[in-house]
């Protein structure tokens, strides 16, 4: 299962991590900047909010095979809504599981 954390501690860019069964894999990659070249943010609905919400649906889409103009393709402005819906009630410790995705992406 992958997983999508993150910790406010300071105010600005936040890196969101990605674990596998609790190993760390790597950090999400900030492929598409389309709303904030500052980096992302959680917990409002602003520019940094979108942008994670954007490239974590993207990147999950990716590790279920498809390329990242693929992805991106597919993802189109749902990531707006994902932001409302999951992005922008976070606390300040972001955590978002994959199988959380899956169930949203087969609602929409």
């Amino acid at each position: 299962m992958i997983t999508y954390e993150g910790n406010k501690k300071q105010i600005g860019h936040c890196p969101v991590a990605i674990y596998e069964d609790g190993k760390f894999l790597s950090y999400l990659k900030h492929r598409f900047i389309e709303h904030s070249p500052d980096g992302f943010q959680w917990g409002y609905e602003g520019s940094g909010p979108a942008d994670l919400a954007l490239n974590m649906l993207v990147d999950h889409l990716m590790r279920k095979g498809a390329t990242a103009k693929q992805a991106r393709d597919m993802v189109g402005d749902l990531y707006l809504e994902f932001k409302r819906s999951f992005i922008a009630l976070m606390p300040a410790k972001l955590i978002i599981r994959s199988e959380e995705i899956n169930d949203w992406l087969k609602g929409q």
